[in-house]
């Protein structure tokens, strides 16, 4: 079988590239007392990270305002229960975003934007 140049370019570029742009892939932890949603975001900015939650669904959106190739933008829900709603955290540090979302018996309704540190 015979590749063409830019088939094996291409194989070879991605086998050897360090920087390969990140999957979205999000840890999500659901602890005794929080739920706790880690993703890398290399080069991201604030600004460019979006966590919402209305009722009993948080969303996670990040649309980086600058072309991103190694973080590309994504948007995830997730149906969570019993949340306190007035106490989740979202926190990104070195290309990291970690959201902890605190649990409760009792949960309020109506939508929140979350802050990112």
């Amino acid at each position: 079988m015979y590749y063409t140049y830019d088939v094996l370019d291409k194989a070879l570029e991605h086998l050897f590239d360090q920087n390969l742009p990140v999957q979205n892939k999000i840890a999500f932890v659901d602890q005794k007392d929080h739920y706790s949603l880690t993703t890398p975001l290399p080069g991201a900015k604030r600004e460019d990270v979006k966590v919402v939650v209305t009722g009993n669904q948080l969303e996670i959106s990040y649309n980086p305002s600058q072309k991103n190739v190694y973080a590309p933008s994504f948007s995830k829900y997730w149906k969570l229960n019993e949340v306190d709603f007035d106490s989740i955290t979202a926190d990104l540090k070195d290309g990291l975003l970690t959201v902890v979302v605190p649990k409760q018996k009792s949960q309020k309704q109506g939508t929140r934007t979350i802050a990112v540190n």
